[in-house]
């Protein structure tokens, strides 16, 4: 089953353009950094942490296009786990 996984991940990852995996780690991070912050173990991400990110990086100064992108990239790390 391992092997079948690693497979999966593979096809998953080159689904991806370099750039938009570049911005998905920059928004784990971000999360990931938020959630050291914030006291809150990062996965499994839920409303209630993205929703607390969110209104963290809009406070940030983070545009719109960013934060939309960001919860694009920390979907993207949930389902990769």
């Amino acid at each position: 089953m391992r092997k079948l996984e690693k497979t999966a991940q593979g096809y998953f990852d080159k689904g991806l353009a370099e750039s938009t995996k570049k911005s998905y780690s920059s928004a784990r991070n971000r999360y990931l950094a938020f959630c050291t912050e914030s006291a809150l173990d990062p996965f499994p991400v839920n409303e209630h942490k993205l929703s607390l990110f969110v209104s963290y990086a809009a406070q940030s100064g983070l545009k719109y296009q960013t934060i939309k992108c960001y919860l694009s990239g920390l979907r993207y790390a949930q389902i990769s786990l």
